[in-house]
């Protein structure tokens, strides 16, 4: 039975949770930080009711604050037991200097191995997208992401007559945090701009013209 302090939390974090435009919810980093700052209180709470040793308490909560805090909300996301959970994901570190969050996502092979639960590991698995929206930002280059990332669009217009090449030109609006490029008068907001959506289906469509056009 989780305790009051990891039903606070859970409260908040689902509370902090926003859809995108296609209805998938995610965490904005933005949010993922304020709560666990607001909040940190709680994180002591949690350790201090968990069923382990003190020199270990002060561990997982080091690790928390320190490059864990995704780890931990997914746990707590889960309404598991997310205190004892975290030691698992501790004990596997392999010692390396990188902090718990630089690895994810974990894959799901990984996680039955950490977790020790395959009905877990697969929760985590799909939970774990939720607080993975990419941050995007202009000095970046090409990226491939993977087909469950959640994107933190929260607004998506189609533009009129704006299919072609294959493709589908569209209006999205990036969430305030999840973007780095520079505004005027450097306040933090939401961002709008085109882009090109490669559509399979479309694809499909100028592939069949060609072979038809081809066939004349």
């Amino acid at each position: 039975m989780p305790s009051e302090a990891l039903r606070t939390l859970w409260k908040q974090f689902s509370g902090a949770s926003i859809q995108n435009s296609e209805s998938k919810w995610f965490l904005p980093d933005s949010k993922l930080v304020q709560t666990i700052q607001e909040f940190d209180p709680l994180l002591e709470e949690c350790l201090r009711e968990a069923n382990i040793e003190q020199l270990e308490q002060k561990e997982i909560l080091s690790v928390i604050r320190n490059g864990g805090q995704k780890v931990f909300a997914i746990l707590v996301l889960m309404q598991g037991h997310p205190v004892e959970l975290m030691l698992n994901f501790m004990r596997g570190d392999q010692m390396l200097q990188n902090n718990l969050d630089a690895r994810l996502p974990f894959g799901v092979d990984e996680l039955k191995l950490v977790i020790k639960d395959d009905i877990l590991a697969g929760e985590f698995f799909r939970r774990q997208w939720e607080l993975l929206s990419p941050l995007f930002r202009s000095d970046r280059t090409h990226r491939e992401l993977k087909h469950q990332t959640i994107l933190p669009f929260i607004q998506e217009t189609q533009i009129p007559h704006g299919e072609g090449g294959c493709g589908i030109v569209t209006k999205v609006t990036l969430h305030a945090a999840h973007h780095h490029f520079k505004q005027d008068f450097n306040v933090i907001s939401e961002v709008s701009f085109l882009i090109l959506f490669h559509n399979y289906r479309v694809s499909d469509a100028c592939r069949s013209r060609w072979l038809e056009n081809k066939s004349k």
